[in-house]
């Protein structure tokens, strides 16, 4: 309903400010082009519309806000600006997606500059009273979470590695980096030579390192906010050593040196519905303080965000990636407290909570609230438990506080008395990862949604330019300004009325325009591409509105729209870097909207003004009843002018198709000269439809031959597939699934040595261009709000050698291994990690991450408490039923490749024929879809229980995704997963 709102708002008032700007231009001594750029911003746009806004009378529509706008040239000029994006601005080379408005900033610091902030920090440790001789940066956050958001990324910012985990410690003369082995290429890569690496598991903890080099009584500082009591104290107990002391710094030292920090945007607190968590919070609490009756405790302290968000049911959007808020949480056994910026409380979330018994109070108001729970002061407006119970604790000896040591900070523990710590697990980590029946659901649908994404990416492309250029495959077209620069990127079609009334319009606009034909192929792309960037455009109106606290969107929250998407493009967008609104095509659009009776497209109100009596509505021909005088004319497009017709039936078809074959050779050429000079031809649309697959860009084989692919078409050398774009693309696939919210991690798109770099991140100036003769990974995933997918599928569109098939062979075999486990309640991840190992091992092979970690269900998409790895962690925690892990052993070969399969599978109780010690035993089922690719399988070197598992999987994916794809998708996958054969 929003979406229909922002297309009639478009389709409206654009056309009639449109015609008065003409008018007034009219007037002026130079005349202005209505595509011209503005060369600045009106400052007064926005106050204005605000203004409108604001003395709207009740009842009021945007109609009524458009005309009481004293200046609409204003809004005209900057609306043409949006529209127009300046050749020489800068775009971002991500389309953002439809509900995130606000701009990622990222660093860009240069090397130069990091050693220059190095050197300033230094300066501030000798300066200190006491001189700090270390400083520690982690990077987490005062949560401890693992995600941080852009103006936490201290340790980022210092070292210029951007790994999600490590440990910098800098001291007078060096500067040491910590990590694990997901990244230890990527950071040989990222640090300069100011900086060792330093390799976690092989070379000594940093406490280690300390209490070794550094001298008696040496002050090693740290922000007592980011640091968990767990690390405080392995430290403080290492420095005993040589009586080195930890001391607590009262401000960051990283944050007085990082002039440019990003700013504390207020981004809005969500409630997430019960239909998707599947518990109120009034379950959830009263669980919880059962568990604190339990444990004789009268409070706990909640610091991890997964968790807060967990328990109260919201989410967020302050970390990228991950959906929640900054925040944190106290629950007695009679109040509750939620610590948040309150800008980013709205009126709905204010009466959730309040309906909830939950107090808000500001975000930075939590450690004096600790310290008054600490004392027994801590009082909330809302008394909603059992005040005699607590009575009963208290008046107890060993009342005590529960936090969790591993996720709660150093700033926080040291406002409680130690005696009154009560240091275990959190009770809500279980419950969390333990999900409800509502919650499976969820994740079941989103992953079916998800797998769909997936396979629609792999069939483009293997695919990718089946319609390549052919917006301008059309005869005799007029100037319509510059086409964008490749329609076959625009994703996939999409499908229902939105689609339909683009393509009639589109259509229509094409036949007054003084077209006398189109190919079938030309006009969907034009259509599609059109109703992509409107379906955008509304999405992104809508969240603007949503996140200004407006139920539905003005015209600001439009103009605010436009701007987002002339800056960076939209999903489905040919060239990110050339937003399709550069052709006109949107003005064409609603133009012509305003002027044609027969237009099927979304209006929730007549017209301002009624119709043009004057004016004539075309009818198709399947509405007059002819047949198109071409057979390559659909019946929907409207009639062509009488005199066109005949002209059209005295020819005879074959010399129309000889002329059509003829203008697509010459075409052809023209493109490719336009091409060379650097610009699209402009005016005639001269390039035709080309069909044909990857190889035909890339001299690849495809998904599924294993022909060589090493020899690149010359001719079509500008048309580049990168690590960047096509990560983009599948972002698109998934935005047009239901419930799509955002990704769930940054794409590990990858190409030969980069898939190496277990957790590498393409950037668009350094990214790597498709190459038919390596492999390519890609690991991904999105957010739902039923749920979070994480999926990780290798390929090669070229011929692989026979050890790249014998490595992704035995990746597979352990993927394939762990997915078939059956085993007893009580098994950690730790026992199971070496199924998927095992036949890696016997070939000398292994890879440094672990195996599996839990999923969330629209949170984190590494969540704890279990995961299968062989990290002592990974002792800690049973396996149980309704847990989700992922399935992803891997195999990495440094400068060569990497491969990798990932599936999340849900632990369900197995079915077994004993039950030996009536343990119980459990299984896995998975819930990812997308196939594997059989072009790189040794079936010579797999079991006949393995290859019966890939085709009953593949048989399963066909039957699942079927409903979500297109006929040329499903025969894609068709193909993608025919049954194997055991070879010998």
């Amino acid at each position: 309903m929003r979406l229909r709102h922002i297309a009639s708002s478009c389709s409206d008032h654009v056309p009639l400010l449109l015609a008065e700007e003409e008018a007034q231009n009219a007037r002026q001594p130079r005349p202005i082009h209505r595509y011209e750029v503005a060369q600045e911003r009106e400052p007064s746009l926005a106050a204005a519309v605000e203004e409108a806004w604001s003395r709207r009378l009740p009842g009021s529509d945007l109609g009524d806000i458009n005309n009481s706008l004293k200046d609409r040239c204003t809004v005209l000029r900057a609306i043409s600006k949006l529209l127009e994006t300046p050749r020489n601005r800068t775009n971002k080379r991500t389309p953002i997606s439809p509900t995130r408005v606000t701009e990622r900033r990222t660093m860009t610091t240069s090397a130069a500059a990091r050693d220059q902030h190095l050197d300033e920090l230094r300066a501030l440790m000798a300066a200190h009273s006491p001189p700090i001789h270390a400083l520690l940066v982690p990077s987490e956050d005062a949560h401890q979470s693992e995600y941080v958001s852009e103006r936490d990324k201290r340790r980022q910012f210092i070292s210029g590695f951007t790994g999600s985990a490590g440990l910098a410690l800098i001291t007078a003369k060096e500067a040491l980096l910590w990590t694990d082995g997901r990244y230890f290429l990527q950071a040989t890569q990222q640090l300069s030579d100011r900086w060792k690496l330093m390799r976690m598991g092989e070379d000594p903890p940093v406490e280690v390192w300390i209490a070794d080099n550094l001298l008696d009584g040496a002050v090693i500082g740290i922000d007592s906010w980011c640091i968990s009591v767990d690390c405080a104290q392995r430290y403080e107990q290492a420095f005993l050593k040589k009586n080195q002391m930890l001391l607590e710094l009262s401000s960051d030292l990283i944050d007085e040196v990082w002039k440019e920090r990003p700013p504390n945007d207020a981004l809005p607190v969500n409630v997430h519905p019960v239909e998707f968590t599947g518990r109120s919070v009034a379950e959830k609490i009263k669980e919880l303080r059962e568990k604190l009756q339990h444990e004789k405790a009268t409070a706990i302290v909640i610091t991890a965000l997964d968790e807060v968000a967990w328990l109260y049911n919201v989410r967020g959007d302050d970390v990228h990636y991950s959906p929640v808020v900054h925040s944190y949480a106290i629950v007695t056994l009679h109040n509750a407290f939620f610590y948040v910026d309150k800008r980013k409380v709205t009126n709905e979330v204010e009466n959730y909570m309040a309906g909830n018994g939950i107090d808000i109070r500001e975000y930075h108001m939590v450690q004096p609230d600790v310290s008054l729970l600490s004392s027994g002061q801590l009082q909330g407006s809302v008394v909603n438990g059992n005040l005699d119970v607590e009575k009963d604790i208290k008046g107890q000896e060993h009342s005590k506080i529960w936090i969790d040591s591993n996720s709660c900070c150093l700033a926080l523990y040291s406002k409680l008395r130690q005696d009154q710590v009560l240091m275990l697990q959190s009770p809500i980590a279980l419950p969390k990862a333990v999900k409800n029946p509502m919650e499976l659901d969820g994740l079941r649908r989103a992953h079916i949604r998800d797998g769909a994404a997936v396979v629609q990416y792999l069939a483009w492309l293997d695919n990718q330019d089946q319609t390549c250029r052919v917006l301008s495959h059309l005869a005799s077209p007029p100037c319509m300004g510059t086409p964008a620069r490749d329609p076959s990127d625009a994703v996939a079609p999409l499908h229902g009325p939105q689609p339909a009334a683009s393509t009639i319009l589109t259509a229509q606009i094409l036949h007054t325009s003084g077209f006398s034909a189109a190919k079938s192929a030309a006009l969907h792309a034009l259509s599609d591409i059109t109703c992509r960037y409107i379906t955008s455009l509304g999405r992104t109106a809508v969240a603007i509105a949503e996140a200004r606290g407006r139920t539905e969107p003005n015209l600001l929250d439009l103009i605010l729209s436009f701007e987002d998407h002339a800056l960076v493009g939209f999903l489905g967008a040919s060239d990110p870097t050339r937003p399709v609104l550069h052709s006109g095509v949107l003005l064409e659009l609603v133009g012509f909207a305003h002027l044609v009776r027969e237009v099927q497209f979304m209006k929730l109100r007549p017209r301002m003004g009624g119709w043009d009596s004057h004016r004539k509505g075309w009818e198709s021909f399947a509405a007059a009843g002819k047949e198109p005088p071409l057979k390559h004319v659909p019946r929907w497009l409207p009639c062509f002018p009488e005199e066109q017709e005949a002209k059209l039936e005295a020819k005879n078809e074959d010399e129309t198709k000889a002329r059509w074959e003829v203008r697509r050779v010459v075409e052809v050429e023209a493109e490719q000269m336009s091409m060379v000079n650097g610009h699209c031809m402009e005016g005639r649309g001269a390039v035709p439809e080309k069909r044909g697959k990857m190889q035909e860009h890339y001299g690849a084989s495809g998904y599924f031959s294993e022909a060589n692919g090493s020899q690149k078409k010359e001719h079509l050398e500008k048309v580049k597939l990168t690590e960047v774009s096509v990560s983009d693309k599948l972002e698109g696939f998934r935005a047009e699934k239901e419930h799509f919210k955002s990704l769930s991690f940054p794409t590990i798109s990858s190409v030969g040595p980069n898939a190496a770099i277990i957790h590498y991140s393409p950037e668009a100036n350094t990214c790597a261009e498709l190459d038919a003769d390596k492999i390519y990974l890609c690991d991904s995933g999105a957010q739902y709000l039923d749920g979070t997918t994480d999926i990780t599928r290798t390929v090669h569109f070229g011929k692989p050698s026979e050890h790249e098939k014998s490595c992704y062979t035995a990746v597979l075999k352990g993927h394939i291994a762990l997915d078939a486990a059956v085993f007893p309640n009580g098994t950690t991840g730790h026992s199971l990690d070496i199924l998927a190992r095992t036949p890696l091992w016997k070939n000398g092979l292994d890879y440094r991450h672990g195996t599996g970690h839990g999923v969330g269900s629209y949170l984190n998409v590494h969540e704890g408490p279990h995961l299968i790895s062989f990290r002592p962690s990974a002792r800690n925690v049973p396996l149980q039923a309704s847990m989700t892990v992922t399935d992803e052993p891997g195999y990495y070969e440094d400068g060569n490749f990497g491969i990798r399969l990932e599936n999340v599978l849900i632990v369900k109780e197995a079915d077994t024929k004993f039950n030996f010690g009536a343990k119980g035993f459990l299984s896995f089922e998975h819930i990812t879809w997308a196939p594997y690719q059989t072009k790189l399988m040794n079936t010579a070197l797999m079991t006949p229980a393995e290859v019966e598992w890939v085709n009953l999987y593949h048989s399963d994916c066909r039957k699942i995704l079927a409903s979500y794809l297109n006929d040329e998708e499903k025969e894609w996958l068709r193909k993608a997963t025919e049954p194997i054969t055991m070879s010998s």
